[in-house]
């Protein structure tokens, strides 16, 4: 079961996240504000629910290191 904590987090994600963009944990992490490993927890649970996909191996923008990048899932 989500708690209230997980759950605005998981919306806070999904909100900054635009349809067609894949993002890093670190940028995720940069534009909500929720800790990296939060943030994590948050993708991997929104993986599992069908939210958000894989996308591709990437430079992140903020690290500049080779991330699979997630991005939403089309609904």
């Amino acid at each position: 079961m989500l708690t209230n904590v997980t759950e605005t987090s998981q919306q806070k994600v999904l909100e900054v996240m635009r349809h067609g963009r894949d993002y890093s944990l670190s940028e995720l992490s940069a534009m909500t504000g929720i800790d990296k490993f939060s943030v994590s927890a948050r993708i991997n649970e929104l993986l599992a629910s069908g939210h958000v996909v894989i996308s591709r191996l990437r430079p992140c923008k903020i690290t500049g290191k080779e991330v699979r990048a997630t991005k939403k899932a089309v609904q």
